[in-house]
């Protein structure tokens, strides 16, 4: 499946007791086993993937409204976000975008995405999926075990990350632009007594309990003692 410009095979997880979509590109091997594949109902797969993919596939599916002033509309406007999307334009120019989902994984990542939307344009605008391992390591990472997180990055830099050459060149594109954007998602996500961080929380499923993720990096903890 080609979702988000990355493509995805859906299976099922041994692990998880569940269809799961795996990134392509994070699959390191694969191996010939005899065993029979698991036969999964058409019926299961059909509920699991009729009503969309990604932030759309799912049984629960609940209704997300974003609403994007009329200097964004032209931009959003021309996309189309899911088939049963429901669109309008308001009498001020402003455009009304509803969308079903049925996961929360990716509805920070729209309310963040559809502010950036509205400062840059949306094709300075690029996605990546969220199992996509880009080689860093942050705390937003051990955060996104308990809790449901966004991870934006911006241009505006040159240079090596964290190196001595490292160089903000676009003041705004880097910095500004960024926090202006973030500071919209909180509004958006506190608006209306914080109806849409409330409906997030209510939609998230951790990976894992804040006493697993601790009982995990305690396990790991280990001391090397290295000579020269």
């Amino acid at each position: 499946m080609h979702y988000r410009d990355n493509w995805y095979v859906d299976a099922w997880c041994h692990m998880r007791e569940g269809l799961r979509s795996f990134a392509v590109d994070a699959i390191r091997a694969a191996e010939l086993r005899d065993a029979r594949a698991k036969e999964i109902p058409a019926a299961e797969l059909d509920a699991h993937l009729g009503s969309g993919y990604g932030i759309f596939a799912g049984r629960d599916v609940q209704w997300a409204v974003l609403r994007f002033t009329p200097e964004a509309a032209r931009w959003v406007s021309a996309q189309v976000w899911h088939p049963k999307q429901r669109a309008r334009f308001e009498a001020d120019g402003s455009y009304v975008l509803e969308v079903p989902y049925a996961h929360d994984r990716e509805l920070l990542m729209e309310i963040f995405k559809a502010n950036a939307v509205e400062l840059v344009g949306a094709d300075q605008i690029t996605v990546n999926p969220n199992d996509r391992n880009t080689g860093g390591s942050t705390d937003m990472g051990d955060l996104a075990h308990i809790m449901p997180v966004v991870h934006p990055y911006a241009g505006g830099a040159t240079g090596t990350g964290h190196g001595n050459d490292y160089l903000i060149q676009d003041y705004e594109v880097a910095v500004i632009n960024p926090a202006v954007a973030m500071a919209m998602s909180v509004i958006d996500l506190l608006a209306d007594n914080a109806a849409k961080a409330r409906e997030v929380l209510a939609k998230h499923t951790p990976a894992m309990t804040k006493a697993q993720y601790l009982k995990l990096q305690s396990e790991r903890l280990r001391e090397e003692l290295y000579e020269g």
